[in-house]
Formats: structure tokens, C-alpha cells, sequence
């Protein structure tokens, strides 16, 4: 796993795990966790919970706001 702008690899395991947002339970969904290295944060596992919303993050803000797809 890198980033756009980091060319070195970092490992990260991938478990399946419920994760419960806004009140909405999603089951086994696949997340991925690595520790931290060169950056502090990273999105991993888009797959299965990103694509039930509509995600916009404002890093200089500090904010993340979901809204779910109908």
C-alpha cells in the first residue's frame, strides 16, 4: 500500500469487521489497518462501505462527512 505521492510500499492486513455508522450496522465489512510510518492517516478498504455514501473530507478543516446513498 502507498500513496499517490509516497513511492515506497508500506505493508497492511486486511480483517473483516461490523462497523456501525450513524446508526447503520455494516456487517464484515473489509477494512484495512497498518501502523503508522511515514503518513499518519490513509483510507484503505473503499470497497463495501465507501460505496454506500457519499464521502467528503476537508483535511484543513479536520471534517469528514458522510451522506448515505439511496
Amino acid at each position: 500500500m502507498f500513496g499517490i505521492n509516497l513511492g515506497k510500499p508500506e505493508p497492511y492486513w486486511i480483517h473483516e469487521i461490523d462497523l456501525t455508522v450513524g446508526g447503520n450496522l455494516h456487517k464484515l465489512v473489509k477494512v484495512g489497518f497498518k501502523q503508522l510510518g511515514t503518513t499518519n492517516f490513509g483510507v484503505l478498504g473503499q470497497q463495501g462501505f465507501f460505496d454506500h455514501y457519499i464521502v467528503k473530507f476537508d483535511l484543513l478543516k479536520e471534517e469528514l462527512e458522510l451522506k448515505p446513498r439511496n
